[in-house]
């Protein structure tokens, strides 16, 4: 690829001293929170866990942790607490499952945070690399107009000597989608209806005129792209 040599010298000295350290510190940053955040979640749900599984058993307060608290001399009635009631069970799973979708909250924003981050990054490197797409694309448009030629000087050899049908085909596809500017995209090359066979190609084919009717050929000096 023939791209001037003081562009790639330019653009590769600036690419290379562009910093993200700053970047990538609040990345790492933002990361850590979620690490943490999801391993919270995943304790969290462990417990919300446990407490349907106890839920699930409940039939009142756990014998052995009110034997337990009379026998270290707990008066009846606080020991008849000892044991966590089915309304503190039920009201500390609400509160955890609250609770995860919070963190599920906050880790989605610090996800979105850390996309914006490289989205700043991204467009402080953005214009340092376009006097490359610059120049790749110039180096493009010129193949495309070379495709076109081709396909007007194939064309012109299929009508006068119907030589080249599916080769025809494949250069047509090519050029259209360079052609295409549907979808938003800009074209390649500008769309036209016809383009100039190459005058040696025309030249070549003369020696077909007037062969007679045994066959059928058809010179032309312009070729019909639609």
């Amino acid at each position: 690829m023939n791209i001037d040599a003081a562009t790639l010298r330019q653009v590769a000295g600036e690419l290379a001293a562009l910093d993200f350290s700053a970047e990538n510190e609040r990345i790492a940053e933002l990361e850590a929170k979620i690490a943490h955040a999801e391993g919270v979640m995943q304790s969290t749900r462990q417990r919300i866990v446990e407490i349907r599984a106890t839920l699930s058993d409940r039939k009142g307060p756990e014998p052995w942790k009110v034997a337990a608290e009379l026998l270290d001399g707990t008066e009846p009635t606080t020991a008849a607490l000892a044991a966590p009631s089915t309304e503190a069970l039920e009201a500390e799973r609400e509160a955890l499952t609250r609770g995860l979708q919070g963190i599920h909250q906050q880790i989605t924003d610090w996800k979105g945070f850390i996309q914006q981050v490289r989205h700043e990054a991204a467009g402080r490197m953005r214009p340092t690399a376009q006097p490359l797409v610059d120049e790749i694309i110039e180096i493009a448009r010129l193949a495309a107009e070379e495709i076109v030629s081709c396909f007007a000087a194939l064309k012109a050899v299929n009508l006068a000597s119907t030589a080249g049908t599916y080769e025809l085909g494949a250069v047509a596809q090519t050029m259209a989608a360079a052609m295409d500017g549907s979808a938003g995209r800009e074209r390649l090359i500008p769309a036209r209806n016809d383009v100039a066979v190459p005058p040696e190609i025309v030249a070549a084919l003369r020696g077909l005129a007037g062969k007679g009717p045994a066959i059928k050929s058809a010179l032309v000096t312009r070729a019909s792209i639609r």
